[in-house]
């Protein structure tokens, strides 16, 4: 986690805890910040709250946001569009 705890982030298929040993060795540099503990609870359905998104477009705008967050990786271009008072439409295309 880049803290003083040396703290880690385990992520399985089952999931993710934060555990305070492991086996591999981790190296930190001077630059190191601490990373945001994640939530325990998250929701990420909360979102179509706020975007009305085909049911078939929901896991490639999920796939995107996540991407984002990935540096040095190419990233899809989102683009949302329609007319004002209508519902937009999403496109994506890497």
């Amino acid at each position: 986690m880049g803290d003083e705890s040396w703290d880690i982030l385990e992520i399985t298929p089952e999931g993710w805890k934060i555990i305070s040993h492991s086996e591999i060795i981790f190296k930190r540099f001077n630059v190191t910040q601490p990373a945001t503990r994640p939530a325990e609870i998250g929701y990420i359905d909360l979102i179509w709250k706020y975007c009305r998104i085909k049911d078939d477009e929901k896991l490639l705008l999920i796939v995107a946001i996540i991407s984002y967050l990935i540096p040095e990786i190419p990233h899809p271009i989102t683009v949302i569009y329609g007319r004002e008072e209508e519902q937009r439409a999403l496109h994506a295309k890497s």
